[in-house]
């Protein structure tokens, strides 16, 4: 009851401000891509001033190959309370006496040495070959097969032979846990001798100038295990080969504490693999793998991670090389060709708070993108009625695969629509093959690919309004002509012209037979109008198949009246509205200069807001409560102003940032 009384109370504070009593405040967009574009400038920070922020790091060897790192989340928790934001989930929290200043540990780590990233990937790449063989075991689907058990048996021996890199945890704790630590080790030591269980024994050892205590699990007893889980295994053979490699080696849980940290390692060699840097100069913090974070660091970022380059150029090398096999020859080329497209290259990524939440994350080159042409929506985008806004392009070589690929897409569709009978007798063939019709509107859309040159955008205002057709329903019709909806619009850079016109009239041919075999003339194909103004040509459909109100608003006939598509040499838009679709050529064919290159992303809430200002008191006319939703609606609306992104080139990488804005 206390915890209802609190949430009603709560909702009764933020409805008392009604949403249409609310003015929607829209930021410019331009200068937030701006600031989010803007390649962060810092001098080099010393291995000593990294350690002032990130100290967990400073425990942790130069040749550390990957880490995630919670260098202060006594910080992030209180950042996390002081939001407005998060005020509804505090309240409930405080509730049930969960007070997350209470948290055992200061800050966490987590890190792998040496071998670890080519591990890593090693073990994705095995991991996707095993998948479909792993569902088909499991269930009755049957999911196509892209490598032989004979293959993914190897995959999995050669892993499972390799030497496993150690794994070190480091986690802050509050000095009185710290002192505590000699006797919670006696109590494990005792435990451990009062156990029967032959697989794990305790272990103590002096490795890196400090003593460590835990468990020896022991190899031969763990194959053992695995054997007897073996035996009427469908897999036993691979499973008797993995105990086989496991037979000969064993691993070390071990921990120790050192300066108010718990630190914890899993290895297989402690003599060879335990490393802890004695100095900052020595560590990690002395390298390039956290440069990243300078220009970030006056932020005190709440999360940073790091993965060696040799993850994604093993991924790539298996991609590139057909290691990771594709269903058809088609696909195998394609994803050969992007992967030679890309650059390997270390992965970073920090997170920070600074009037709501950034991710920022630095990856590998990639010719499959175009980042070097400058935006050409932005000035349409830049409205205080858009909602959401994306634009970025495709490089020309990229396209041109797709373009390729289109043709020989209508080709997998065909395959994968057509289902082989089992050999079983008793099992129901279905032939799920769709109609030429279909598949040659489904060739059109691809066709229409060859013909764009590979930038696109999708856009959404405030500015729509419900479709005539809905305006004629006897009980809401009355209602609805000042309702306001969402209006889309998709773009593409058109290249052929003659291409998209061609496609189009496949599409067309194609649907106008598929309906004429369908005996439903309320389905007959809508008649198409044109019309140009300053170099754009309009398409539009008219409704001539029946009567709209009589056929209902899901008659193919009423949808397409609502679909509109403007088109000139150089910009393609479809969308619901005549207006927005040519006006989004128009600004495409003339773009004005902001200085922004690359891809974007854009969601503003205030835009939302407006609209909602207009439709709630209209649905309260019609006899829909929305107390509930105002209340709601109310408090997102006063402390989130949207989330965007930029996607940039920096260097010869590539660097996207996220941001979570909020008032």
């Amino acid at each position: 009851m206390k915890t209802r009384h609190t949430l009603m109370l709560l909702a009764a504070s933020l409805t008392t401000p009604a949403l249409h009593a609310q003015t929607a405040d829209t930021a410019p967009l331009t200068p937030i891509l701006k600031e989010l574009a803007a390649v962060p400038k810092s001098p080099a920070l010393t291995a000593d001033q990294r350690a002032a922020k990130l100290g967990d790091m400073a425990l942790l060897p130069a040749d550390t190959e990957m880490y995630l790192s919670l260098p202060h989340i006594d910080q992030t928790v209180a950042n996390l309370q002081t939001s407005p934001l998060m005020a509804p989930l505090m309240m409930l929290m405080q509730q049930k006496g969960i007070q997350l200043n209470s948290l055992p540990v200061t800050s966490f780590t987590v890190a792998t040495g040496p071998g670890s990233s080519a591990l890593l990937a090693k073990s994705y790449i095995t991991l996707l070959q095993a998948l479909p063989h792993l569902c088909n075991s499991m269930s009755k689907t049957h999911m196509p097969e892209t490598v032989s058990l004979e293959t993914l048996d190897s995959s999995v021996q050669s892993l499972v032979s390799s030497h496993l890199p150690s794994v070190t945890v480091i986690a802050g704790i509050d000095p009185q846990m710290a002192a505590m630590a000699p006797m919670f080790f006696e109590q494990m030591k005792q435990k451990a001798a009062a156990s029967s269980d032959p697989t794990a024994q305790w272990h103590e050892g002096t490795y890196a100038g400090l003593n460590w205590q835990g468990a020896k699990l022991i190899g031969k007893e763990l194959a053992a295990n695995l054997r007897e889980k073996a035996q009427g295994d469908a897999h036993a053979a691979m499973l008797n080969g993995i105990a086989d490699k496991l037979a000969t080696r064993d691993f070390y849980l071990l921990a120790t504490v050192k300066d108010n940290k718990v630190i914890l390692s899993f290895t297989e060699n402690p003599e060879k693999d335990i490393k802890i840097a004695a100095t900052p100069a020595e560590s990690i913090l002395a390298t390039n793998k956290v440069a990243f974070a300078d220009a970030r660091m006056d932020k005190n970022p709440d999360m940073l991670g790091y993965i060696d380059a040799a993850f994604t150029k093993n991924i790539l090398d298996a991609v590139s090389s057909g290691t990771l096999a594709a269903l058809t020859p088609q696909q195998q080329a394609f994803m050969m060709q992007s992967a030679k497209m890309a650059t390997p290259a270390a992965s970073s990524m920090i997170v920070w708070a600074d009037k709501g939440v950034h991710f920022e994350a630095i990856n590998g080159n990639s010719t499959a993108i175009d980042l070097d042409s400058p935006l050409r929506l932005i000035g349409l985008a830049d409205k205080p009625e858009t909602i959401l806004y994306t634009e970025g392009a495709l490089s020309t070589p990229m396209q041109q695969m797709l373009a390729a690929q289109s043709i020989s897409g209508i080709d997998l569709l065909v395959n994968a629509s057509k289902k082989k009978a089992p050999a079983d007798p008793n099992t129901i063939t279905i032939d799920l093959t769709p109609p030429q019709q279909v598949l040659e509107m489904v060739k059109g859309c691809l066709q229409a690919i060859s013909g764009m040159n590979g930038r696109y955008a999708l856009l959404m205002d405030n500015k729509g309004t419900m479709p005539d057709a809905a305006k004629l329903h006897p009980a809401y019709g009355p209602y609805l002509d000042g309702f306001a909806l969402p209006r889309l619009a998709l773009y593409a850079g058109v290249s052929d012209r003659a291409a998209i016109g061609n496609a189009w009239t496949t599409i067309e041919t194609a649907g106008k037979q598929l309906l004429a075999q369908s005996n439903r003339p309320n389905l007959a194909w809508p008649a198409q109008t044109v019309q140009q103004a300053g170099g754009i040509t309009n398409y539009s459909f008219k409704n001539e198949a029946g009567n709209v109100a009589e056929d209902g608003i899901n008659s193919l006939a009423a949808g397409l009246a609502n679909v509109f598509v403007s088109i000139s040499d150089k910009s393609w838009a479809i969308g619901g509205s005549p207006d927005y679709t040519s006006s989004v050529v128009a600004t495409a064919d003339n773009p004005i200069s902001s200085g922004l290159n690359g891809s974007v992303f854009a969601l503003r809430f205030a835009p939302i807001q407006e609209m909602l200002n207009k439709d709630l008191p209209i649905l309260q006319q019609m006899g829909i409560n929305t107390l509930k939703a105002q209340g709601i609606m109310s408090f997102i609306f006063s402390q989130v102003d949207g989330l965007y992104a930029t996607m940039n080139r920096q260097g010869d990488t590539i660097r996207t940032h996220y941001y979570f804005k909020t008032k």
